[in-house]
């Protein structure tokens, strides 16, 4: 077992970055290293229900683990009407064993907004918010299992988010 710390500076490149040993017995797995400039907010159990849910603040990174069989992760906020709120999951495109379903409720627990599989087989949800309110994020892996290689990143917020691109092309130089 080998422990780094790692570090990095204000003007680093935000983004997604993978890290592989190099030992005399060969290299590594690839281990992932996200560089984000939102807060960093842990999961923390319980929070197995809406009624359980973790309160956090937005806009934030989420990180947690989806622990064992039949685990849920329920985080609340409060959203006023007219944002333009981004869930985007970051699970098994990192290489976790995730598979999510990613439900966005609303303070009478009815359905807002679901996603399973945008992004490759992670979940992402641009959501309008309707009307002042408490909302709930609700997490789970879509089989119902859990363990150690089911961890998720969520980028949460009105956060900036590019959906299309025009031109899709042009001259170079210009």
């Amino acid at each position: 077992s080998i422990t780094i710390n790692l570090a990095a500076t204000s003007d680093a490149p935000r983004g997604l970055r993978e890290i592989r040993l190099v030992t005399p017995d060969g290299i590594t797995k690839p281990a992932f290293l996200s560089v984000d400039d939102l807060p960093p907010i842990a999961e923390k159990e319980p929070n197995n229900s809406p009624g359980e849910a973790q309160s956090i603040t937005l806009p934030a990174v989420i990180t947690g683990k989806i622990q064992a069989d039949l685990d849920v992760d329920c985080f609340k906020f409060s959203a006023k009407k007219g944002q333009r709120l981004i869930f985007d999951v970051q699970a098994y495109r990192k290489g976790a064993r995730l598979e999510c379903s990613l439900t966005l409720l609303d303070s009478a627990g009815r359905r807002g907004a679901h996603d399973e599989d945008t992004n490759g087989l992670d979940p992402f949800i641009d959501y309008l918010v309707p009307a002042d309110a408490q909302y709930t994020l609700h997490l789970q892996d879509l089989q119902f299992k859990g363990g150690n290689d089911f961890a998720y990143k969520i980028r949460a917020g009105e956060i900036p988010y590019v959906d299309a691109i025009f031109p899709l092309g042009g001259q170079r130089g210009r």
